[in-house]
């Protein structure tokens, strides 16, 4: 690993992150440095759909593609 981030381009536009990309909690930190900065980028199903089929998925969708209850 040479240090690189992988940054998802989309992450100023991107509603999950703009909702909860600052939430308190390990588990939150964790996921958003995997699936926005790091090395689950590519298998966002946000970015995927956006970029495949130009959808923004709502906010409440997460990159895994499962709705947050």
């Amino acid at each position: 690993m040479g240090g690189d981030v992988d940054l998802c381009e989309r992450l100023e536009s991107c509603g999950f992150f703009q909702t909860y990309g600052r939430q308190e909690g390990s588990s939150w930190r964790g996921f958003v440095a995997c699936y926005c900065m790091g090395p689950l980028v590519d298998r966002c199903a946000r970015r995927v759909l956006g970029l495949r089929h130009g959808v923004e998925p709502a906010p409440e969708i997460m990159p895994s593609g499962e709705a947050i209850s």
